[in-house]
């Protein structure tokens, strides 16, 4: 995987290969159909983008430390990677646990079925 710059980052989210940055702070991964962002590791995805249907989903959370302050870095590295998208297209903001329970489930696909299944068992 190569290591790159925070600068190149957002031209390896466009074309979702994989990198991390030098420093380590942003990563991407492969999930089967999902490629995701993430910054700090992967328990924060701030993009995720499913091939089957062909869109991206991004994090309209902020990352809250452990200190009780929102990380500013984190917000910056949200703005530094957003894909662009094409016009008849968009990005579906969603918050972590959402895109969390996408990678968890595989596919957007997926994680419709889930919310189907759960429904129906409750």
């Amino acid at each position: 995987m190569p290591k790159i710059s925070i600068k190149e980052a957002r031209h390896y989210v466009q074309e979702r290969k994989l990198f991390e940055t030098n420093s380590g702070t942003i990563i991407s991964r492969q999930y089967g159909h999902l490629y995701a962002v993430f910054s700090y590791g992967e328990y924060f995805p701030m993009y995720v983008y499913d091939d089957v249907c062909n869109q991206w989903f991004g994090n309209h959370d902020k990352y809250l430390m452990s200190n009780g302050r929102y990380s500013r870095t984190t917000s910056k590295h949200q703005s530094t990677t957003q894909p662009s998208v094409p016009d008849d297209s968009h990005i579906r903001w969603a918050s972590t646990d959402y895109l969390q329970s996408l990678i968890t489930a595989g596919s957007y696909v997926a994680q419709c079925a889930n919310r189907i299944i759960t429904k129906e068992a409750a």
